[in-house]
Formats: C-alpha cells, sequence, structure tokens
C-alpha cells in the first residue's frame, strides 16, 4: 500500500502538470485561431467590397474605351444621324445601369449629345470639369472625384473618355456620372464591428467613399505608403487608437478600399474566449484534485479498514476460541447420555444456549442409595456470563449433596438460596448486580416408585392418560437480594405410574417470538406436551424442535432453551 502512495503522488503531480500545460494550450491555440479568424472575416469583408467596387468600375471603363473608338461617339456632335445612334445608345445603357445618373458626350464645338435634359442656353461642356478631366489625358480613361449635383444634390462620380478622331484630334468627351450612394449603402452593410468602417481613397488620399458623406473629398487620415502589397492587412495606431486595417489596391482605379475595426472590439470576445476556456480548464483541474484526494483517501480508508478488520478477525478468533473452549468447561458439568440411559426408561434433552455457551443447564446427581436428582437450571445472564453463573450453580448443587445430609429437594433449594447469594455476595451493598437463578428439581426415590418436586420459577409438567399436569413452581427466584433466606420452598410428591411423562423447561422456550412479536407461550407448550407425550422422547425432541423453529419462522432466538424430557417406567 505504500507504494501505491508513491506512485499517486507522483503520477497526481504530473497529471496536474498535464493538465495545466493542455490548458495553456487550448487557450493560446484558441486565442490565436480565433483572433486569425476576426482578421480574415475583416479582410473578407473588405475584399467583398473591393471585388464590388472594382468590377463595376471596370465595366464603365470598359465601356468608356469601347464607345470613345466607336466613329458615331466621334462624330456624334457634327453628324444627326451619329447623334442618333449614340442617344439610342446611350439610352439602353443607363436603362440597364440604374446607378448612372447622367452619360453624355460633350464636344469642342460646344455641343452637348444627352438624352432626357433640357441643355441651357448658353451651355459650354468644353468648360466643364469632367470635360476638361478628359483632355488632360485623352488616351485614359479617367475618374473624377465625387460632386454634388447641382440640382438633385446628390453625389456623383464621373467617369469619362476623350473622343479622338482618325485624326488623332480630341473632339470630344465621354462622360458617365454615377451615383455613389449605391456604394456608400454596401460599405455601411458589409461589416458587423461596431467600430468598423470602410474608407474609399483614391491614389492620392482623398476619400471618394465612406458611409459619412462629410467625408467625401478630405484627405484620409492615414498614410497610404503603408500598404506595400495589393491586399492585407496591418496592425496600427489612428489618433492613438490601435487599429485593425485591411486593405486592398483596386486595379481597375487605383483606388484603396480600406476598412477599420478597433482593435480592443476585435479581441475583446476572443480573449472572452479564452477566459472561458481557461475557467473550464481550472474547474477541470479542481475537480481532478478532489477526485484524487477522494481515491487517496479512498486507498488509505480502504488499508486502515484491512488492518482493522484483520486485528477484529484476530481478537474474535481469540474470543471464540475462548468461548469455545468455555463450551466444552460447560459441557463437562452436563450429566453424560450414558448416565440418563442408565436412569430413565426414555429421555430427551432440548439443550439451546443462544450462545455458544449459555446461562441455561441440567444437572443430574445420583445418591448411593440409587435414588437421584434431576434439575433444569435457568440463571440469569446469557453467553459467557450465564455460564459462569451455572458453573457456580452447579458447584453449588453438587456441595449441598455431597457435603450434607440434606436430602429433600424443597431444603436443598432453600441451601442453594444461602449459599447462592454468600457466593456471589448478593446480600453486600458493595455488589450492586442482581444476579439469581431458577430451578425445577425432582428426586426419585431408588425404587422409582416416587418423585419428589420442588421449583423455584420452573415448573413440573407430567402427562398420563391424555392428560397434562402443571406442578407449579414457586413464585421464588434463588439468589436474589429479595430472595428470602429463611424461605421454604412447597414440595410436591407424585406417584410414578406406568409410561407417565415428566417434563422441565426453563422460560425460553415459552417466550421465544415469532415475526409478529407474539410468545409461544405456556398454553401452546401445554398443548404440545399434550400432542407428543405418547411418542418416544427421541420423536417427541424431534417435535419440540421442529415445532419452535416453525414459530420462530427466521426469528432471531431471544433466551436460552432447555426442555428435558423423561419416562421413569
Amino acid at each position: 500500500m505504500e507504494n501505491k502512495h508513491k506512485i499517486i503522488l507522483p503520477l497526481s503531480f504530473i497529471s496536474i502538470i498535464f493538465i495545466i500545460g493542455i490548458g495553456l494550450f487550448f487557450s493560446i491555440n484558441y486565442y490565436n485561431i480565433n483572433l486569425s479568424k476576426a482578421q480574415d472575416y475583416i479582410k473578407s469583408e473588405n475584399s467583398v467590397v473591393a471585388t464590388f467596387i472594382d468590377d463595376y468600375f471596370k465595366e464603365l471603363i470598359h465601356f468608356a474605351e469601347t464607345f470613345a473608338k466607336d466613329k458615331d461617339f466621334i462624330n456624334a456632335g457634327f453628324s444627326r444621324e451619329s447623334e442618333k445612334k449614340v442617344l439610342e445608345v446611350l439610352k439602353n445603357y443607363q436603362n440597364s445601369n440604374k446607378n448612372i445618373a447622367y452619360i453624355y458626350t460633350g464636344y469642342k464645338n460646344k455641343k452637348i449629345v444627352i438624352n432626357d435634359w433640357e441643355v441651357p442656353e448658353g451651355y459650354d461642356p468644353t468648360i466643364r470639369p469632367w470635360y476638361l478631366e478628359g483632355i488632360k489625358n485623352p488616351k485614359t480613361v479617367y475618374i473624377g472625384t465625387p460632386y454634388k449635383e447641382y440640382k438633385t444634390k446628390a453625389w456623383l462620380i464621373s467617369t469619362g473618355k476623350a473622343l479622338i478622331n482618325e485624326n488623332n484630334e480630341v473632339v470630344g468627351v465621354l462622360s458617365i456620372d454615377c451615383s455613389i450612394s449605391q456604394f456608400v449603402n454596401l460599405i455601411n452593410a458589409e461589416i458587423s464591428y461596431n467600430t468598423g468602417q470602410t474608407f474609399v481613397v483614391n491614389k492620392e488620399g482623398t476619400i471618394i467613399l465612406h458611409k459619412n458623406l462629410e467625408n467625401i473629398n478630405k484627405k484620409f487620415m492615414f498614410d497610404l505608403k503603408a500598404f506595400d502589397k495589393q491586399k492585407d492587412l496591418i496592425k496600427t495606431s489612428i489618433n492613438s487608437k490601435n487599429y485593425y486595417v485591411a486593405y486592398t489596391k483596386l486595379s481597375s482605379t487605383g483606388w484603396y478600399i480600406i476598412t477599420t475595426v478597433e482593435t480592443s472590439e476585435v479581441i475583446a470576445p476572443v480573449i472572452k474566449g479564452v477566459i472561458s476556456y481557461s475557467l473550464i480548464s481550472l474547474a477541470l483541474l479542481i475537480a481532478f484534485v478532489i477526485l484524487q484526494s477522494i481515491l487517496i483517501s479512498n486507498i488509505r480508508l480502504k488499508a486502515l479498514v484491512k488492518k482493522r478488520t484483520k486485528e477484529l478477525e484476530e481478537k474474535n478468533k481469540k474470543i471464540m476460541d475462548s468461548i469455545f473452549y468455555a463450551k466444552n468447561i460447560q459441557n463437562s458439568i452436563l450429566p453424560s447420555e450414558n448416565t440418563l440411559k442408565k436412569n430413565f426408561k426414555d429421555f430427551f434433552v432440548f439443550w439451546k444456549p443462544t450462545n455458544i455457551v449459555g446461562g441455561d443447564f441440567y444437572w443430574f446427581k445420583e445418591k448411593e442409595d440409587g435414588s437421584f436428582y434431576i434439575a433444569v437450571v435457568d440463571c440469569t445472564g446469557h453467553g459467557v456470563p450465564g455460564a459462569l453463573m451455572t458453573m457456580t450453580a452447579n458447584s453449588l448443587l453438587n456441595r449441598i449433596i455431597d457435603d450434607t445430609n440434606i436430602k429433600e429437594p424443597s431444603k436443598i433449594l432453600s441451601e442453594l438460596n444461602g449459599l447462592f447469594k454468600k457466593t456471589i455476595n448478593s446480600n453486600s451493598t458493595d455488589y450492586r448486580i442482581d444476579d439469581g437463578l431458577e430451578i425445577g428439581l425432582c428426586y426419585i426415590s431408588s425404587d422409582k416408585s416416587e418423585l419428589v418436586y420442588s421449583g423455584a420459577g420452573i415448573s413440573l409438567y407430567y402427562a398420563h392418560n391424555d392428560e397434562v399436569i402443571r406442578i407449579k413452581a414457586d413464585n421464588k427466584g434463588i439468589g436474589y437480594k429479595r430472595s428470602k433466606d429463611d424461605y421454604i420452598f412447597k414440595e410436591h410428591i407424585i406417584e410414578i405410574k406406568e409410561n407417565m411423562t415428566f417434563y422441565m423447561s426453563s422460560d425460553g422456550y415459552e417466550d421465544q417470538n415469532n415475526p409478529e412479536g407474539k410468545r409461544f407461550g405456556r398454553k401452546n407448550f401445554i398443548n404440545l406436551i399434550k400432542k407428543v407425550s405418547g411418542e418416544p422422547m427421541t420423536i417427541q425432541k424431534k417435535n419440540f424442535e421442529e415445532c419452535i423453529n416453525k414459530y420462530m419462522a427466521g426469528e432471531d432466538q431471544r433466551d436460552d432453551i432447555t426442555i428435558i424430557g423423561f419416562k421413569l417406567k
């Protein structure tokens, strides 16, 4: 068992370290994985916005580049036929793209070709910003900065391309004015972080799109030089706050789609998860420690129980050895079967102590003239204490017969009363325990013609001619403090006849309870004698045993049982 303790304690320590290690591993792993997921989410949302805007403007650029080369677009400012065709194309394209507010062409001769717009008198397209932007770099598509349309006040952004004729001469500009409301709605809807916001910034660092329209055309607060890749995510500080900044550079326009989220909002749920993992790990660790404590306690308790059990077994063995030896001693005072056979025509003895030894015994003493005594004695106490009392009572009875000339049973009981009280000091005030005995004593004359009975608490029964007679004992005990020293016991003389059977019994048989707690009782005892008295004594003994066992029905025996039955003629 000590070896087990030596193994369990190091294993427990290793297990605790292992659990702590596992807890740290999963907490760190959880932190890294979920932070990476959060960063990927920000990059993903940024990429969605970027893809949409990039695709949209790629289409516009493609349209501008394609139709800027078309002869009708080049000549529409100078040819009525080309103008009609261009108006039709512009109308169809505008209908297919609801985001387009205006699409038109302006020419160096101040002609403007446009659907559903009444050209103000004196309107000169060649001085308009979109025209000037278009001719600034005529070979490339330009995308302007947002502006407010002067009638509707809606924010628009122009995409345009110069119209160049076959002589490589710029004759006009194609311009497409798109509303930015759809893009603003998109960047407002995509990111789910409270502190998240998306900016569209042009190459010059001017904000093109933002959910707060007041920021449009203002300088972005962050140096675009930090974005050294086409798209990625960086962690940086803006106005004393830490941000994760995802960015994508659009290949179509050269713009940057920038999404910012405060670092604290990104990390907070991750830290919360780590704390949850740590608490779970801590709970597991506590549970493990408790289980280990219970296990160790159980092992120690089991060892202690085993040790105590072994000690109890050893002590119990010593006690039982002593009791079995006491049984041999007690058996040695009982008359032998041969002695009884020699003096009785037939007999049985039903002696069943509650424990291995008991306070009941039966006594036989033969005198030189052939007469003899037979008695049943019930001493106070059961087990070893009762057995000690039987040894005392047996010794005193033998002493009375051997050392005195007292013959009469009544006088023997009186003498026994006095000697017993002296022996156990029952008259002494120092002796506080009130012990004594009950006895039924019979004297049988040598010719077996008569039986003289005297009883102290144990009656004599005899059966003859289907009748059972009870000779009631005196209601006086032997040796008790209250037992009078000069009490004279009654004597009863019975003429012995053929087939007359006699019985004496301690109160253990009659007092035995059944499972309902009801005593067997004297009436049943007498009826049983009446029922079996005609049978041989061995059969009678068997009936007495079977009857009381059936009555007990598994109940514990509550007192020592002694019955002797005998037949003299």
